[in-house]
C-alpha cells in the first residue's frame, strides 16, 4: 500500500493547495458548533434567571402581603386593647396611641436597631432564599400518600363522609405541623450546635415588630426543611394509614384560615403589649407565653417551645408549659450573664458571624477528646 493509497478517502483534500481550504472548512464548522453551543446554555441560563426571577418576585409580594397584614393586625387589636384598657376623652386617646403603640423607648433600643435593619435583609434576601428552598407541607403530604398508593395500595377510608374526611384530615395535618414546630424548636434550644445559631433569635432585648424575623440565614433554611420534612412526610403516612387521602380543597382552606390567625397572633408574640388567655394558656397560648419565653431569668429557659397555630398541648404533655402570675416581671435577652454590654450581638455583623462562629466552637469542642485520646 502506498502513501497515495492511505490518502484515497481524502480525495484532493490531502493536497498542499487544498489542505487549508480543508483546515479553514473544518474551523467554520467548529465556530458555528460552539456559538450554537453557547447559545443553548445562554437560553438555559435565562430561564433558570427567569424562574428564580418569578419566585423572588412572587416572594416579596407575600413578603408584603405578609406584613402588611401583619402591622395592619397590630395596630387594630392594639387599638380596642388599649381603648378598653384606658379611660380617658376620645381625643386625649388617639394622641397617646401611636406612642403606645410603637414606644420610643423600646424601637430605638440597640438590639432592636439590629433586628430593624435584619428585617430588611430578611425581606429583600433571606426571606426569597427561605422560599426557594422550603418545600410544601401540603405536597410532600399528597406526594407521600400518593406514593403509597401506588406501591402498596389504596385502603378503606376510617371515616365516610366529605365533612368527617376534611375534619380528620385537618386534625392530623394540624396536629403535625404542630408537633413538628414544637420538636424543631425543642432541638434548637438543646442541641448545642442548634443553640449557637438559635440564640441569635434571643439575644433581643426589646421585643417590636422585626423581632419576628431575628433569624440567622442558615437556620432560616434548617427551619424551613425541618418543618416541612418533620409534617409533610408523617402527615402522608397517617392520612394513607387512615385512608383518607390527599388533602381536599376543604382541608387547605381551612388550615389557610389558621394560618391567618397565626399571622394575627405572632405578631404579639414579639411585641411588647402583654396579652394573656387566662386559664386557656394551658391549651391555646396567649401572646405572653412567647414573650415570657424570651426572658432571661433562670425560671424560664427553655420553656414555651410551641406556638404553631397556636397549641400549648404539647408543652403540656412535655413539660415545657409554664404559665405566668398576675403581675409577673421579667427582662428580656439571652440570659443574665450575656445582656446589656456583655450581649454577643451588637451588631448586624455580629448577629451574623458570631453564632457560626460559636457553633464551630461547639463542634471543635467534640473533637478535641477524640484527638486526645487518639494521641496518647
Amino acid at each position: 500500500m502506498t502513501p497515495d493509497d492511505n490518502l484515497a478517502g481524502w480525495g484532493d483534500s490531502w493536497r498542499p493547495d487544498r489542505l487549508f481550504d480543508r483546515i479553514g472548512i473544518d474551523a467554520k464548522y467548529g465556530a458555528r458548533a460552539r456559538c450554537a453551543s453557547e447559545e443553548r446554555r445562554a437560553v438555559h441560563a435565562e430561564a433558570i434567571f427567569g424562574q428564580v426571577k418569578a419566585i423572588y418576585a412572587a416572594s416579596l409580594v407575600g413578603a408584603s402581603q405578609f406584613w402588611g397584614t401583619e402591622l395592619a393586625s397590630f395596630v387594630l387589636v392594639g387599638s380596642l386593647l388599649w381603648a378598653f384598657s384606658v379611660r380617658r376623652t376620645l381625643l386625649s386617646s388617639l394622641r397617646k396611641l401611636p406612642g403606645h403603640l410603637f414606644p420610643r423607648r423600646l424601637y430605638l433600643e440597640r438590639t432592636a436597631k439590629i433586628s430593624h435593619w435584619n428585617f430588611l435583609l430578611v425581606f429583600l434576601l433571606w426571606g426569597p432564599l427561605f422560599t426557594l428552598v422550603t418545600f410544601n407541607v401540603f405536597k410532600l403530604a399528597e406526594s407521600t400518600d400518593g406514593w403509597l398508593v401506588r406501591n402498596l395500595g389504596a385502603r378503606t377510608p376510617l371515616v365516610v363522609g366529605h365533612s368527617a374526611i376534611v375534619t380528620a384530615q385537618t386534625v392530623i395535618l394540624v396536629l403535625c405541623m404542630s408537633l413538628a414546630a414544637y420538636l424543631v424548636h425543642l432541638a434548637q434550644h438543646k442541641i448545642p450546635v442548634l443553640w449557637s445559631l438559635h440564640r441569635a433569635h434571643h439575644t433581643v432585648e426589646a421585643l417590636t415588630l422585626p423581632a419576628l424575623t431575628r433569624t440567622h440565614p442558615i437556620e432560616f433554611v434548617m427551619n424551613g426543611i425541618g418543618l416541612s420534612l418533620g409534617a409533610g412526610i408523617p402527615g402522608g403516612l397517617l392520612l394513607y394509614a387512615l385512608g383518607l387521602g390527599k388533602p381536599a380543597a376543604a382541608t387547605l382552606a381551612i388550615i389557610g384560615s389558621m394560618l391567618a390567625w397565626r399571622v394575627v397572633h405572632g405578631v404579639f408574640e414579639h411585641g411588647h403589649v402583654p396579652i394573656s388567655f387566662g386559664p386557656l394558656n394551658r391549651v391555646i397560648s396567649g401572646p405572653i407565653l412567647h414573650q415570657i419565653h424570651h426572658s432571661a431569668q433562670p425560671r424560664h429557659r427553655d420553656k414555651h417551645m410551641g406556638g404553631m397555630f397556636p397549641l400549648s398541648i404539647w408543652d403540656w404533655m412535655f413539660g415545657t408549659l409554664y404559665v405566668p402570675v398576675k403581675g409577673e416581671t421579667y427582662r428580656w435577652g439571652l440570659n443574665e450573664d450575656e445582656i446589656g454590654a456583655n450581649n454577643p450581638h451588637m451588631s448586624v455583623r455580629a448577629l451574623y458571624l458570631e453564632p457560626m462562629r460559636h457553633a464551630w466552637g461547639v463542634m471543635t469542642s467534640w473533637w478535641a477528646p477524640r484527638r486526645t485520646t487518639y494521641d496518647e
